[in-house]
């Protein structure tokens, strides 16, 4: 399994769960490849492998130094302007990030070329702060949210930005007794069809 760091099982767990959403330690094996059992073993000796963190960076693009200490960009590809007015800045393409309620620009972020590549066009992406009704282990109010707007039909374990009461919000698309549902982790919940998407959540962070 390669050499431990002296990075603790739990702080670990728990930066995880913070970026990822998972929730379950089988989520975390299907996560890095792993056998359950595998990571059993780790929480059992309570340091984390070098090895795991590589694969997190290197496949998830999670950053090493956030997972080891909390601190620092989660997704180091992601930059965070704060500037209404900014010019195209040298070291990205400038995503509007907009309200949730009436779709006015409210801030600016800087996408490097190279994650816009894995994520999509420029023009289908939209950048929006979570309101207070999306869902709340996954997905917490203002959590800023990187969600992709092209028209395509909703599937099972997906985010979404769907319009709700006349704003957007964020939920996931699940299976219900009688089709595809969108639901958070409260009580709410709404068959698909009834529902209007504006488009699949492709990343977010609470610290950029």
């Amino acid at each position: 399994m390669g050499k431990s760091s002296d990075l603790d099982f739990e702080e670990f767990f728990s930066r995880i769960q913070e970026t990822s959403g998972i929730t379950q330690q089988t989520e975390l094996a299907d996560l890095l490849g792993l056998s359950r059992a595998a990571v059993s073993y780790v929480k059992r000796t309570g340091k984390v492998p070098h090895s795991w963190l590589r694969t997190l960076e290197e496949q998830h693009k999670i950053s090493k130094e956030f997972l080891k200490t909390g601190k620092g960009a989660i997704y180091p590809r992601l930059v965070r302007k704060n500037s209404k007015t900014s010019p195209r800045s040298r070291i990205g393409i400038e995503l509007p990030v907009v309200s949730h309620e009436d779709n006015e620009i409210v801030d600016y972020i800087v996408l490097s070329p190279d994650w816009l590549e894995r994520y999509g066009k420029l023009e289908n992406l939209v950048g929006m702060y979570a309101p207070d009704n999306s869902i709340y282990k996954s997905i917490r109010q203002g959590d800023l949210v990187i969600f992709n707007k092209q028209d395509r039909p909703p599937v099972p374990d997906k985010i979404y930005a769907i319009e709700l009461g006349g704003c957007i919000c964020f939920k996931r698309c699940s299976y219900g007794p009688h089709g595809l549902i969108f639901m958070d982790n409260q009580s709410w919940q709404s068959p698909a069809k009834l529902i209007k998407v504006i488009g699949q959540a492709v990343w977010v962070s609470r610290d950029l």
